[in-house]
């Protein structure tokens, strides 16, 4: 249709084809010839990406539940949930990421009305009212979109971020994004300038509400030439931009959905899976993959959310161990695996290796089997260069203490610990690589059965001395208090332990302990990697109870502890070995027996506490009000640290770390965890630092013993919740005989 025909068409949009006469009018065969190129380019960019991928082992489980992973895609990567929870960020992607829906809905509207509704039935869809509502919304979203990348550009190039580095692929797709956009809006404006030239101004207030290309119209004026070479620059880039998605960093627009319609649905307190049958098939001779040394031992899944991984930072941001210092920072962690990853696939691509193992025809020689090397002391142990063909090094996995800090904040669910734990696993059992406390840590387990290799028989020395009855003495209990090793022998958590059982019997509270016969759980142990000698103990553990003619799957028992540490290995990870117990914190039972009566507390005393979230209660298991309504009920004023509930500090003493040596030089920067966290919760000022976890309790009591917070403890002291609990309870007077 020639320009001044347009006065004759309705409230529409014309296609390029329908405005021009001449070329322009061949421009959609032209344009569809193009597409079928770039859907062939896009097409074999995934197809290459699927293989890199399926390089890894079966991922069990990762597409089951397909309605709960639904759920989980429509909250985390279409409404951004975990996005927005940092603020700034948050706001400048989702506007982002929305305004590229809207405009990509958009665009396949238009065409479907365009290239296939007209075709076919002679008429169009996207007219009148619903032209106007249409143009308006996709004017909006567009800006906003604009509004996004200015804002990222300057949080990346001007405020700069300390845990965001940046890439010349960061600044090309901001570009890429900005030009596809702007170009847009061009186009748009030069367009409806050509209408207004052939309407008259009067006659196209339809077109206002395109808001943005309205205003750009009046100002370009009836310009067809102007019209024409925005069109032509915004076509080519934005299908240029389709073509290249699988090959830049644009593929992350699929790969987080696909990290985040994957990640493991199971609780987060059981994100350590077993070596299945580990144990019988050691004992049979069987050759046992001990943890992940290769590439093939990863599974697909794993590889997918390395892919997935944008190096946004956040897990950085949130790291105990990064923050303090210390080798380990969970994006650089996941960065060297996902570079081991692509280098592994450039070779085998490279040299046009099938998947099968088969040589392609007229493929170059087979890549060698060694190649380079994951774990950097493997490549040392095979007499390579470990700077070279090594990527991940074993100070990097030993600094981690499984708080999952880096787990919380990733917005698209990268599951870094059990990457971690699964190469640790390598260094403990395969290569003997551990530190030297960490060896006698291993040592005193498997000789003894408690970290300081003491004397099993005292496990239960105070219990006796305190008169808890055994599951011997009382077989009909309805809790099996489990004591644990810092319950058992160490001095501040055994002070807990008897609060906490004081508090029980004034409850009337049906309970036994194992005594004598209670092994250590084995957290400890299984995190630090050693996951052969914690399944021993396991198996140990039920042979006792078996031979003492205990049910060794204590089914339909009730258990209490008060180590988190315990209480979730207990609770997520025993149940895989045939456990079927139901394990509670002692922070839940309390809380229980509060509002049920059965225990009361003086409360209005008007003190002040600051209570510290143990990593293992709230990112593990989202046990935040409990404690705190347990502090409100006993009349005491809850002062919060600034980092608290699942966004709390890590004390350092997970994954093994509390038996480790850990390296400060505190000119250089480097720090102790708990020292830091110590500063913080005393820096609140209450009188009393609250912890609900024996680690926690030692971790901040040899921090608070430094003689910088001397001053500052003689008004405040630390105490374990159990404790507090027990001296603000009303203690029932004795019955008269």
């Amino acid at each position: 249709m020639p320009t001044e025909e347009i006065v004759k068409s309705g409230v529409e949009r014309l296609p390029m084809w329908e405005m021009y006469p001449g070329f322009w009018a061949y421009t959609r065969w032209i344009i569809y010839a193009i597409a079928v190129v770039v859907v062939a380019v896009f097409v074999y960019g995934w197809w290459q990406r699927i293989q890199a991928y399926r390089l890894g082992r079966k991922a069990e489980g990762a597409l089951d539940a397909k309605g709960a992973r639904a759920g989980e895609l429509l909250r985390y990567w279409i409404a951004q949930l975990k996005v927005i929870k940092e603020t700034y960020q948050g706001t400048f992607h989702l506007l982002i990421f929305w305004g590229f829906v809207v405009l990509f809905i958009g665009t396949a509207l238009t065409v479907l009305d365009e290239d296939f509704w007209r075709l076919l039935t002679g008429n169009k869809f996207i007219h009148g009212n619903f032209y106007v509502i249409f143009s308006f919304l996709l004017d909006l979203f567009g800006l906003l979109a604009i509004v996004g990348i200015v804002l990222a550009m300057f949080r990346r190039y001007v405020t700069k971020p300390k845990g965001l580095d940046n890439k010349s692929e960061d600044a090309t797709l901001l570009l890429f994004i900005l030009a596809i956009l702007v170009t847009g809006f061009l186009t748009e404006g030069a367009r409806i300038g050509v209408v207004m030239g052939a309407k008259g101004l009067n006659n196209v207030g339809y077109e206002a509400s395109s808001f943005v290309g309205f205003g750009l119209g009046k100002l370009f004026g009836d310009s067809p030439a102007l019209h024409k070479l925005f069109w032509t620059v915004h076509i080519l880039i934005s299908l240029a931009f389709v073509a290249l998605i699988p090959y830049t960093k644009a593929l992350h627009i699929f790969s987080t959905a696909g990290s985040i319609f994957t990640h493991s649905l199971k609780p987060k307190g059981k994100i350590i899976e077993p070596i299945p049958d580990m144990m019988e098939r050691m004992e049979k001779g069987e050759e046992v993959e001990l943890g992940y040394k290769r590439l093939e031992n990863l599974t697909w899944r794993e590889i997918l959310q390395l892919d997935a991984c944008t190096r946004c930072g956040r897990c950085q941001d949130q790291c105990p161990a990064y923050n303090t210092g210390k080798h380990l920072s969970p994006k650089e962690f996941i960065q060297a695996t996902k570079n081991y990853w692509q280098a592994k696939w450039a070779a085998k691509r490279d040299a046009q290796v099938e998947l099968s193992g088969k040589p392609a025809e007229g493929a170059a020689e087979a890549v060698p089997e060694g190649g380079k090397f994951l774990l950097k002391v493997e490549a040392a142990m095979n007499g390579e260069e470990p700077a070279v063909v090594g990527y991940v090094d074993s100070k990097v996995l030993w600094d981690c203490t499984n708080c999952m800090a880096c787990m919380n904040a990733c917005p698209v669910m990268i599951e870094h610990v059990p990457l971690i734990t699964a190469m640790r696993r390598e260094l403990a059992m395969e290569f003997d690589d551990s530190e030297a406390a960490c060896k006698t840590f291993f040592k005193n387990m498997d000789t003894n059965c408690n970290p300081w290799g003491m004397n099993p028989g005292d496990r239960a020395k105070w219990a006796a001395e305190d008169g808890l009855p055994t599951v011997f003495d009382n077989p009909e209990y309805e809790y099996l208090f489990f004591i644990g090793c810092m319950g058992a022998f160490d001095a501040k958590a055994i002070k807990a332990n008897r609060a906490f059982a004081k508090i029980l019997k004034e409850a009337g509270v049906n309970f036994a302990i194992l005594g004598e016969m209670e092994f250590c759980c084995g957290d400890s142990m299984r995190r630090l990697g050693n996951e052969a000698s914690f399944q021993a103990i396991i198996a140990m553990f039920k042979s006792t109870c078996t031979d003492a003619g205990l049910d060794p799957t204590f089914k339909g028992k009730k258990v209490v502890t008060l180590c988190p540490h315990g209480y979730n290995c207990l609770k997520h990870e025993y149940p895989d070995f045939g456990f079927e117990w139901q394990v509670f914190h002692y922070t839940e039972l309390l809380n229980q027996l509060v509002k049920s009566g059965k225990i009361k507390l003086k409360g209005g005393n008007g003190k002040t506490a600051v209570y510290h979230d143990s990593c293992f209660l709230s990112r593990y298991n989202d046990l935040t009000a409990e404690p705190r309504e347990l502090l409100a009920a006993a009349g005491y004023r809850v002062m919060e640290p600034e980092r608290r509930e699942l966004k709390t500090f890590c004390c350092g003493a997970g994954g093994g770390r509390v038996w480790l040596e850990e390296h400060i030089d505190e000119a250089n920067g480097i720090y102790r965890i708990n020292n830091v966290r110590a500063d913080e919760v005393v820096g609140v000022g209450a009188q009393n630092i609250v912890t609900a976890c024996p680690f926690c309790g030692m971790m901040f009591d040899e921090a608070c013993k430094r003689s910088s917070l001397e001053k500052a403890m003689e008004s405040q002291r630390l105490v374990d919740l159990a404790e507090l609990l027990a001296e603000n309870m009303v203690v029932k007077e004795p019955k008269a005989e």
